[in-house]
Parts: structure tokens; C-alpha cells; sequence
């Protein structure tokens, strides 16, 4: 079979969380399907997304998208549950069922499934379709990273039940060479059946402060889950440090608590505490997270934006930070710090490193407005060049195209939907 390079597609995007029926709005996972399958149907393809829902919940319209919202069932844990994910099996049961149907309707082309909580392992049993992997950063290697308190046979079993359907995948969708190296040697993953799409940036959304417009001009901004694996321990430490250089800077974190402090406690009032007792509170804001659009002047007015995770796969504040043309500081653990360097938008840092955080978060502080801009400039140009949603959709339906004609070329054990 040759596929005709110019006709439409037929695509379904799973992912159990998605903004319009997700709560708590847009992030993660479910921000990148929801820009990715947006951009492809305005290219011209027939897309589909299927997103979990509560049993009865209206499903909203979505545009050129056609939205099906399933439920996983029930919520109850099996006693199993100690061992076994359970939600993660259900939704993965769940979203093949629909898939099935789906494809009875409307014969599909090729399917895409997040990399995190095994969402096509059920699928990969049995594919009728070709499909393709996207890797964010499966959950087990977050919570690995993160230190999170799982039993050990759980563990490799969402381990398996996330690296399975990555084995069987026709192609491997990542935004980051260096997490496409990690993973595929962690996993043993031929790296070849890697392909670079980057996270979609909604350039003209993010994009730099109007001239002339008010700005903080020594405010530092990070932007995220607050919780160690972000590096928040080292931000704070590093805030005494900048601090005496440049009296008058302020430090924003907006951000939501989490339960990772000292005792599984509010890791907020923690620093709080830490803070005060340095004599520090007054240089640093805790803020609530907001919608994307109010986040934006934050990023528009700050003087430096960081990201200093100990570890991260491809944060999508920092492209949103670029994208609004703000100097950066992030540290090498994360993916899209290639783009930091490649652009020269920021300094990168090794992770873990206080003093490196803050040498580098003073430096750009030094620097007169104009150099910051210009810095901001070179960011903000890449992300117009490769991330740019247009950019990114293109690319992804090159992947598509391609994963379509390597199945129909190779010879394979192919399933007949159910």
C-alpha cells in the first residue's frame, strides 16, 4: 500500500485529560492534545479526541474536533490495587472500547497515545491501526525522580504497563533529543523509531509586552508545580543570594501547593517558614495558578524567568516564557534546555546547585533592559521557527504520514477492532 500523500487523515488523539472537560482547566498532557489536535484538523485532517469523563457529564462542543467523552467506570479499587494500577487499566479498557467503535463508524488511519499512565496499553495487545507513542514523561519515571512512596511491585508493573505499548508503537513521538536518549537506552527502545515533534506554542498568544508597556524590571518568575523536582528548595536558597547583589529584586512563584514538604505537608508554608526566618518573606510572592491568558503578563513583565527542576522532560512554561521573549535560567536536566542553548535566550545551570542558580539569575539582573530584551529576542525567534503550532502540526502529520506507510509496509499480526 502507498498512501496518497495529500489526503486527508482520519486521526484519534486518547488522552484521559483534556482542557474542555478536564478540571482545573489546562496543563500538561492535556494542553498538548488539546493545541496538537486543534492545529492538525486545521490543517484538513478529520480529527478525533477521546478524553475521560464523570458518567452523565455534558460533552461540549470542540470545534473542528469531534470530542468523545467515555467514562472509565467504576471508581472503585479492586484489592488489587495495592499491586496493580487500577484507574490506569480502566481508563486503558475503556478508551479501546471506544476506539473500537469509533473505527467501525469511520475507519480509522493512525491513533497517538501519551506516553504517561499506560493509556494504550490495552490497544498495543491487539492494534488495528497504526500508532504512535508521544513521550511527556511517563508517570513511573516521574514518580521515580520525585521519590514518591510506591510498593515495589506496583512499580514495575506501571513500568510494563507504560513501556508496552512504547515497544509495540509503529513510531516514537518526543519533543526532546535528550529524553529520547534517555528513555530509549532506559527502556531499551530502538532510538531510530524516534521522531523530534516539538510541544505546539501558541506564538501569537505568547508573545512580548507592547512597547512602552509597565514592567517589573528586577522580578524573577518561575512558573509550576511547587514540589522539590521542580527545584524549589534550590530557588529559595538561591534568593538570600541575589538578594544581596540586587536589593530590590522580588521573586514570583505562581504555582500550586503541594503535599511534598518536611511530614507530606503543605511545602508552602514550609518555605514560608524557612523564608522568615531569613528575613526573606518580603522578596518572595506565593501566587495561586491562573489561565493561561492571565499567566501571560506575568511572563511579559519579569526581568528573568527559571526553571530550575532536578529533573524534567519538556516544561512548557519555558516555552511559553521564550515565546513572550524573557531571558531564561533553567537547569541542563531538562529537555528544552537545547533550545536555550541553541538560541543563547538564557543560561543554563547544573541542577541541584544553589549558587550557580543564583550567579546566573544575577547576571542577567545586570544586565541594562536593552541586553535583556535582545536576549529575550533570540528566544522568542526559535520558538517561532520550531515551535510554533502551524510548525508543529505540519511536522506531526509528516510523522503520521510515515508511521501509516511503515505499517501498511511491513508485515504484521494486525487485529480486527471489537
Amino acid at each position: 500500500m502507498n498512501p496518497d500523500p495529500r489526503r486527508p487523515l482520519r486521526l484519534c488523539f486518547v488522552s484521559a485529560d483534556y482542557p474542555p472537560l478536564s478540571h482545573g482547566g489546562i496543563g500538561g498532557i492535556g494542553a498538548h492534545t488539546y493545541s496538537l489536535a486543534h492545529a492538525v484538523a486545521g490543517l484538513g485532517h478529520r480529527v478525533s479526541v477521546i478524553a475521560e469523563t464523570s458518567n452523565g457529564a455534558a460533552v461540549p462542543a470542540d470545534g473542528p474536533v469531534n470530542l468523545r467523552a467515555v467514562s472509565r467506570g467504576s471508581r472503585r479499587q479492586w484489592k488489587l490495587g495495592r499491586w496493580l494500577p487500577v484507574p490506569w487499566l480502566r481508563w486503558s479498557f475503556a478508551a479501546q472500547r471506544e476506539l473500537g467503535r469509533l473505527h467501525r463508524q469511520d475507519p480509522l488511519d493512525l491513533v497517538v497515545f501519551p506516553d504517561a499512565y499506560g493509556e494504550g496499553f490495552r490497544f498495543s495487545l491487539s492494534p488495528f491501526v497504526p500508532y504512535v507513542v508521544r513521550f511527556g514523561g511517563p508517570a513511573s519515571v516521574y514518580q521515580r525522580w520525585d521519590g514518591r512512596p510506591v510498593p515495589a511491585t506496583r512499580a514495575r508493573i506501571e513500568t510494563m504497563v507504560e513501556r508496552l505499548p512504547a515497544e509495540r508503537a509503529t513510531l516514537l513521538a518526543c519533543a526532546s533529543r535528550a529524553f529520547a536518549d534517555m528513555i530509549s537506552q532506559e527502556w531499551n527502545l530502538d532510538r531510530s523509531r524516534f521522531r523530534l515533534i516539538r510541544n505546539p506554542l501558541n506564538v501569537d498568544r505568547f508573545r512580548p509586552a507592547e512597547a512602552g508597556s509597565t514592567r517589573q524590571l528586577t522580578s524573577v518568575l518561575f512558573v509550576g508545580h511547587l514540589q522539590p523536582l521542580k527545584g524549589v528548595y534550590e530557588l529559595m536558597a538561591a534568593v538570600p543570594l541575589v538578594c544581596r547583589r540586587h536589593p530590590d529584586a522580588i521573586f514570583t512563584l505562581v504555582a500550586n501547593d503541594t503535599r511534598t514538604g518536611p511530614g507530606r505537608t503543605s511545602l508552602q508554608r514550609f518555605l514560608e517558614q524557612e523564608l522568615r526566618g531569613q528575613g526573606m518573606l518580603d522578596r518572595v510572592r506565593f501566587l495561586p495558578p491562573v489561565p493561561q491568558q492571565e499567566v501571560i503578563p506575568f511572563y511579559q513583565g519579569t526581568s528573568v524567568f527559571v526553571h530550575p527542576a532536578q529533573n524534567d522532560v519538556y516544561p512548557n512554561a519555558l516555552l511559553e516564557a521564550m515565546g513572550c521573549g524573557r531571558p531564561c535560567v533553567v537547569t541542563s536536566t531538562i529537555g528544552n534546555a537545547e533550545l536555550v542553548k541553541e538560541s543563547g535566550c538564557g543560561i543554563v545551570v547544573p541542577p541541584r546547585d544553589p549558587e550557580a542558580l543564583a550567579a546566573a539569575i544575577s547576571e542577567i539582573l545586570s544586565l541594562s533592559d536593552a541586553e535583556r530584551d535582545a536576549m529575550g529576542a533570540r528566544g522568542r525567534r526559535i520558538v517561532e521557527t520550531v515551535c510554533a503550532t502551524p510548525v508543529v502540526a505540519t511536522r506531526a502529520v509528516e510523522v503520521y504520514r510515515e508511521a501509516i506507510e511503515r505499517f501498511h509496509a511491513e508485515p504484521t499480526r494486525r487485529a480486527t477492532p471489537r
